[in-house]
């Protein structure tokens, strides 16, 4: 999932739909090597019919299950979280500097994310109605 970046960056890749709306959620003393600020991060809403968003759900409980997954651990699916989930592009991610590069080197910041109520009632949604 390193590679991945966000399909709204990528023209006639699927992107937002119009009434959409990017949930758009403060993380306070974000940690990167220049030290620590404050970032905005903007998120996009779990979608049930995005495959992107699908295999990460999957993979997210799988991992909590403790069934073969992608992810090792919780803070590994946190930055796989934020790889798909917060807006970017791909400059965003080949930039250090960027706020999604620093989001997603700060595991705090990134586990902040992941647990956001909003997704988590998304994830139970998805699966309850699977």
């Amino acid at each position: 999932m390193a590679d991945r970046v966000n399909a709204e960056a990528i023209p006639g890749a699927g992107g937002l739909k119009k009434k959409e709306t990017l949930e758009k959620i403060e993380l306070k003393n974000v940690r990167f090597d220049g030290g620590m600020c404050d970032v905005t991060a903007e998120i996009v809403p779990f979608d049930a019919y995005n495959d992107e968003h699908v295999d990460f759900a999957f993979a997210y409980n799988d991992m909590m299950y403790r069934a073969p997954s992608q992810f090792r651990n919780v803070s590994d699916a946190a930055k796989g979280y934020v790889e798909v989930f917060m807006k970017h592009t791909a400059e965003d991610a080949a930039n250090r500097e960027s706020d999604f590069s620093k989001v997603r080197n700060d595991v705090r910041a990134a586990r902040t994310l992941l647990h956001n109520e909003k997704f988590m009632l998304a994830m139970d949604r998805f699966f309850v109605n699977a």
